[in-house]
C-alpha cells in the first residue's frame, strides 16, 4: 500500500461501526447479533478442540483462536453455491457454512472402527467384542471399564492419538490396579502410530483400522 491510499476503516476505537462510501455495511440488528452468536461458537468450538487434542482424545487440531472473525465473515460473505477449499484451520468456516459441530469434537472417531471391527470378528469366527463408548475421559467411567475386564478377563483400548503417552495408558495402568487378579492378558492399546501426524493421503496407514483392532485383540490372547 502507498502512502496515498486510502486507508479503509470500518470500526471506530470504541466499535461502533463507521459509514464508508465503498464498502457499505448494511445489516439489521438481528444479523449483527446472528454474527456475533456465530462468533462465541466458533471460538467455544475451538476451546473444546484444543482441551481434547491435549488431552489425546483428538490426534490432532489446529487452533484458531483470535481468527474468528475472519472466519465468520468470510464464511457469511459467500453465496449459497460458492465452494469453500479449507486448507489448514478453517472450522469456523465449515460451521458457518452449515457442517455439524458434534461430528467434528465427539470423542470416538474409533468407536465406529471398533464396532466394525467387533462386527467382522464374528462373521470371521473370532468370538464376540464388547465394545465400550467412553464419551468423555474427564470424568472417566472407571466403573463400566474395570467391570466389562472383569467379565472378558482382557481390554484392547483403541484412540487415533500416538501410542507413546496417549490417554490409553491411563486407561489401561487404571483398569490394571482395579482389575489386575481379573486380566488373564494385559491389557493394549491400538493406537496412532508414534510419528508426527502424517499428510492427509497417508491418515487411513497412521490410525488404526479393523485389521489392526482384530491383530491386537488377537495378542492378547497370545497368538
Amino acid at each position: 500500500m502507498s502512502t496515498t491510499d486510502e486507508q479503509v476503516r470500518l470500526l471506530a476505537d470504541d466499535g461502533t461501526l463507521l459509514e464508508h462510501d465503498t464498502y457499505k455495511v448494511n445489516l439489521s440488528d438481528d444479523e449483527l447479533r446472528d454474527l456475533y452468536v456465530q462468533l462465541v461458537v466458533v471460538r467455544r468450538i475451538d476451546t473444546e478442540g484444543t482441551n481434547l487434542q491435549r488431552q489425546g482424545q483428538l490426534g490432532i487440531w489446529a487452533p484458531c483462536l483470535g481468527q474468528e472473525a475472519a472466519q465468520v465473515g468470510s464464511a457469511s460473505a459467500l453465496g449459497p453455491d460458492d465452494f469453500v477449499f479449507p486448507s489448514y484451520r478453517e472450522h469456523g468456516v465449515a460451521y458457518v457454512r452449515g457442517v455439524d459441530v458434534v461430528p467434528v469434537l465427539a470423542y470416538g472417531p474409533m468407536v465406529k472402527v471398533a464396532l466394525d471391527a467387533a462386527q467382522a470378528a464374528e462373521e470371521e469366527g473370532l468370538g464376540e467384542l464388547e465394545v465400550i463408548d467412553l464419551r468423555s475421559i474427564v470424568p472417566l467411567d472407571e466403573d463400566t471399564l474395570v467391570a466389562s475386564a472383569r467379565k472378558t478377563g482382557r481390554m484392547v483400548v483403541v484412540h487415533e492419538a500416538p501410542e507413546f503417552l496417549g490417554m490409553g495408558a491411563e486407561v489401561a495402568t487404571r483398569v490394571t490396579e482395579a482389575a489386575f487378579l481379573h486380566l488373564e492378558a494385559p491389557v493394549l492399546r491400538c493406537a496412532g502410530l508414534d510419528i508426527p501426524y502424517p499428510p492427509a493421503r497417508l491418515e487411513e496407514v497412521h490410525l488404526p483400522s479393523v485389521d489392526r483392532i482384530l491383530w491386537t485383540v488377537q495378542r492378547t490372547f497370545g497368538s
